[in-house]
């Protein structure tokens, strides 16, 4: 089976960065670039016929997902591709966040957290990786061998589901970067 695991196109607080909002489960649209970004996919990705067709619950990757398709297939949402749930910290600003917790930088003070670490009322990293593989496993169990799959999704459950399929251990996976908006990688079970 191939699997096409799709980051959702741009929105703007992925273009925001320090000065912009935590995102996570925060339900955003897609910007023109990412509208665009997914439009460039759908070329590229036009002549596979997809056994099905699955997107996390939040709009920026509903919208990539109908995009792709093209009204050409149903997009199932499934909530265990959604992004990795940043309670509080969602839709606040990095910048205050970091004053308000005596760092300079939010992504470096997150990251020096590690993987167990859950924002208040929030979800943990390894919580995320955890639902994201069983629902990819799920998701992959019920479709034929010779079947192409797309899950459209975010960056989080992507770097859970390739690590988990490299073998990688929750603190390696917790170091991986990307992928890209709109960015594409497919992977053979």
């Amino acid at each position: 089976m191939n699997v096409y695991l799709v980051r959702h196109g741009q929105t703007q607080p992925n273009i925001d960065g320090p000065t912009g909002v935590v995102q996570g489960q925060l339900d955003t649209d897609l910007n023109n670039a990412g509208e665009n970004q997914a439009t460039q996919l759908a070329k590229e990705l036009e002549k596979i016929s997809w056994e099905a067709v699955y997107s996390s619950t939040l709009k920026r990757a509903i919208r990539t997902a109908e995009i792709l398709v093209r009204g050409r297939h149903p997009v199932l949402q499934v909530a265990g591709l959604n992004e990795r749930h940043c309670g509080d910290w969602q839709g606040r600003k990095r910048s205050d966040l970091a004053c308000e917790l005596g760092y300079s930088d939010l992504i470096a003070f997150w990251k020096a957290l590690g993987p167990h670490f859950a924002p208040p009322r929030g979800e943990t990293f390894d919580q995320m990786v955890s639902r994201s593989v069983a629902t990819f496993e799920q998701i992959i169990s019920g479709h034929p061998r010779d079947s192409n799959v797309l899950l459209v999704s975010h960056g989080g459950p992507i770097r859970a589901i390739t690590g988990h399929l490299s073998g990688l251990s929750i603190e390696e996976v917790w170091q991986m970067r990307g992928p890209e908006n709109c960015e594409v990688i497919r992977v053979a079970v």
